[in-house]
């Protein structure tokens, strides 16, 4: 055993020696595909499989190079959990937030073709267990499940409750489960749960959920930690169980067997490596063989029970792996995610990586174009930002810059209840604040509330009706984004972009009003996220908490509760607020306006402002890319002269760039087709697309020759 270990841990001295010589230090994140909603996916064959991306549901049978989708519909309910047992029978489970937690269940049996919906009566009116924030499934056949769902709570606690049904899901009975967390079963009767609130526990069942052991197959040391994984059974008695325990200089992968049924597991395989702590992917191809990707490691591992290791180095980046699905030895699918900060701005992205030779290679899968978006200008910011309705002049925002704490301004769009004297604002403007450093929060003041302020006053409101109100928040989120399109904020595709709404203060007794606002909001963040984008929405603190349960939950909010005196606070934070409870919108999902307008002067300016403290996505110009070639290209060649201002590469819009042919000897230049035209040379182009130039040239072929005359002399 030891001899063992030790030529596996000598096989990785050298594998992370190869890794330092072919790993590159820094990699180019895919920007194609950054702050895409990945949720969760699966593939049952080489070639078919389901993804679940933002609030919609796909299905591929060529591997991920065209999507069907499957989504099933039950009112405004939103996709919690989904099962495939096979090609052509699954399971959805849906909840409608509001007013109360409401639970649905869509069965397909002909692969999301078509889909029977059914609500589930699962929880009396005051069980906390209602709140969830997640939910998993699990069939043995055709008629036999179970479904977990996963308590909202901090990450110290892992509560859920346990249903399971005998009819495929027409009714359901209770049981009990220790832990929230996904259940694996063998039959009828035996299963397990592993996780936790540190993923260090491991229960078994062998009455189908009714009362559960707790299993000690691993004993870590003091400094370790421990993850397992659920188990895989070959037949009822022949399974795996994958182990992960780290510590702070190494990490092992241990895989135990069992012939008992799992009453008893024996260590098999054991593979050291450098720490990279307990979040190892890991896939089970069956119990006898799995595959492991390395987190920010260049190989796949291939390891079955007889302790074969093979180290398939890819020759690509798919490093950064972070769940992994292999259908077949060759045939799998992976998702890779990034997240790094230049310069104090920090970026996500996320990819779905296809490979059809074991790991060897990944290529990018393209997702479904309703939620892809080109270029995500979405970006997570903390710091201090500020709004105001009347636009400084780029000299001061530049002063500002330079000189403020400040680095976020909002962006009012427009809106039916728009001040009129508020700045309209162009690409120009804000490419030159953008190429400044600035950041955005893009503002959408339109229909308000029924009850809002004096009845009589002509402004323009939504409905008391929710369904009316619920169209209507989605029409006002396609007007937001044809004016952001508008002034080259957003893209043509009108993607990859944040907008809050702007939704004044409004009587908080009217309960008839609020469940309109619910509606509206509703419908507002649904169609921003049907068109791939996320949805924001400023209020007041006594209001803002309704929408956390509603049907279409915004992506972040933005709070007004302002503290005094109106004065810039080092200290201001996003959390705290009366009527807030610090566990809603709590992962980076809060601005928190806490003054009022007043001067505030830094540098040689002063701009009459509300101040902001910020945990939370804003947003950022489209970045487009601007390609030059030649013809022929004998002829001469086409030079940039202006310096890329992007992150990562590429040109904020509205940026004027230079573009320059140069001929060679014997050749004259014609002029430029493409996306410049004309003969003006340097060519200046203003970037608010993705941009390509050509210089052409032609050879002189004639030339004029005068007759040489000689003088006579006299």
């Amino acid at each position: 055993m030891h001899g063992k270990v030790l030529r596996l841990v000598l096989l990785f001295v050298l594998l992370l020696l190869a890794i330092q010589r072919t790993t590159p230090e820094s990699a180019q994140a895919a920007s194609e595909s950054a702050a895409l909603d990945i949720r969760a996916f699966h593939l049952l064959s080489a070639d078919a499989g389901w993804l679940w991306l933002g609030e919609q549901l796909y299905w591929t049978d060529d591997a991920g190079q065209r999507w069907r989708e499957i989504t099933p519909r039950a009112n405004d309910a939103t996709i919690h959990a989904v099962f495939f047992r096979d090609s052509q029978d699954g399971w959805v489970v849906l909840i409608d937030r509001a007013p109360v937690p409401t639970y649905w269940l869509a069965r397909t049996s002909d692969g999301g073709a078509t889909w029977q919906t059914q609500s589930l009566a699962l929880f009396q009116p005051d069980d906390p267990n209602a709140n969830s924030s997640a939910a998993f499934l699990y069939f043995t056949d055709a008629q036999t499940g179970w479904l977990v769902v996963k308590r909202a709570s901090s990450s110290a606690f892992s509560v859920g409750a346990l249903f399971k049904t005998s009819d495929g899901g027409s009714t359901w009975t209770r049981l009990t489960i220790p832990i929230g967390e996904p259940v694996t079963f063998v039959d009828d009767l035996h299963g397990w749960t592993a996780g936790g609130a540190a993923g260090d526990q491991l229960f078994y069942t062998q009455d189908g959920g009714r009362s559960w052991t707790q299993q000690m197959v691993v004993s870590p040391s003091a400094t370790e930690r421990v993850r397992y994984h659920l188990p895989t059974f070959d037949t009822p008695q022949s399974g795996a169980l994958p182990v992960v325990r780290a510590d702070e200089s190494t990490t092992h992968i241990e895989w135990y067997r069992t012939s008992d049924g799992g009453q008893s597991w024996q260590l098999t395989t054991e593979v050291p490596m450098p720490s990279v702590g307990v979040h190892v992917p890991i896939s089970v191809l069956n119990a006898r063989h799995w595959m492991a990707a390395i987190p920010n490691r260049a190989p796949l591992l291939d390891v079955s029970d007889e302790r074969e290791v093979n180290s398939l180095q890819s020759a690509n980046d798919a490093t950064k792996m972070v769940a992994l699905d292999m259908a077949t030895v060759s045939a799998g699918w992976a998702k890779s995610a990034n997240g790094n900060c230049v310069r104090g701005t920090c970026t996500q992205s996320a990819q779905l990586m296809r490979t059809r030779d074991g790991g060897r290679s990944w290529q990018p899968i393209t997702l479904p174009a309703s939620v892809a978006s080109a270029s995500s200008q979405i970006q997570l910011y903390t710091g201090q930002g500020f709004d105001s309705c009347t636009a400084p002049n780029v000299s001061q925002m530049q002063n500002w810059f330079a000189n403020s704490p400040y680095r976020v301004w909002n962006l009012y769009l427009g809106g039916a209840v728009l001040y009129p004297g508020c700045t309209p604002l162009t690409l120009s403007y804000l490419s030159s604040l953008a190429q400044q450093g600035w950041k955005f929060i893009p503002t959408w003041v339109g229909l308000q509330a029924p009850c809002y302020g004096d009845p009589q006053r002509a402004i323009p409101r939504f409905s008391n009706d929710p369904m009316t109100a619920f169209s209507q928040g989605a029409s006002e989120a396609d007007s937001a984004l044809d004016k952001a399109a508008s002034i080259g904020l957003a893209t043509t595709a009108k993607s990859g972009l944040i907008i809050y709404f702007d939704l004044e203060y409004f009587d908080p007794t009217n309960s008839a009003c609020r469940d309109a606002a619910k509606s509206f909001i509703s419908g507002w963040t649904a169609r921003l996220r049907a068109r791939g984008n996320m949805a924001g929405v400023y209020g007041h603190f006594k209001l803002l908490s309704d929408y956390a349960t509603i049907g279409n939950v915004p992506d972040d909010v933005w709070i007004a509760q302002w503290n005094t005196p109106y004065a810039y606070d080092a200290n201001a934070s996003v959390f705290n607020i009366p009527n807030m409870d610090n566990s809603l919108w709590a992962n980076q999902q809060r601005l928190h306006q806490y003054t009022g307008g007043h001067d505030e002067t830094w540098g040689n300016a002063t701009i009459n402002i509300d101040s902001d403290v910020l945990d939370g996505a804003v947003a950022t110009l489209p970045c487009y890319t601007l390609s030059v070639s030649a013809t022929p290209s004998a002829g001469g060649s086409a030079a940039i002269l202006t310096n890329q201002n992007c992150v990562g590469g590429g040109y904020i819009a509205g940026t004027n760039v230079q573009v320059q042919a140069n001929l060679n000897a014997g050749y004259l230049f014609t002029g430029w087709t493409g996306s410049g035209t004309g003969k003006v040379n340097p060519l200046g182009l203003q970037m608010d697309g993705n941009k390509s130039v050509t210089a052409n040239f032609n050879a002189i072929t004639n030339r004029l020759f005068l007759p040489f005359m000689q003088r006579s002399a006299h």
